[in-house]
């Protein structure tokens, strides 16, 4: 399981923990199943020089697959990189 292994800083890594039920499946894991609560859902983000890329699995990350990845080119030359500039 990810949350036994040295953190390499990959993908694959960050979603197998969040995807692990160490030590058990139960409320102490990053995957969560209890009777009255659980791991709803997964968002992760991924920013490059060139673009962000947001995914969204909606569902818990142990039995979901992630719908359609979203992007957005980065740059002085895209409308959203000047919008997000001038309000930071």
């Amino acid at each position: 399981a990810a949350c036994r292994e040295t953190p390499s800083g990959t993908l694959g890594w960050l979603r197998g923990l969040h995807r692990s039920h160490e030590p058990a499946r139960g409320p102490y894991c990053f995957c969560m199943h209890r009777a009255d609560a659980a791991t709803v859902s997964y968002t992760e983000v991924t920013v490059s020089r060139t673009m962000g890329t947001m995914r969204y699995w909606p569902g818990a990350p142990c039995c979901t697959e992630p719908g359609a990845a979203s992007r957005i080119a980065r740059g002085a030359r895209s409308p959203a990189f000047r919008r997000l500039g001038a309000a930071a």
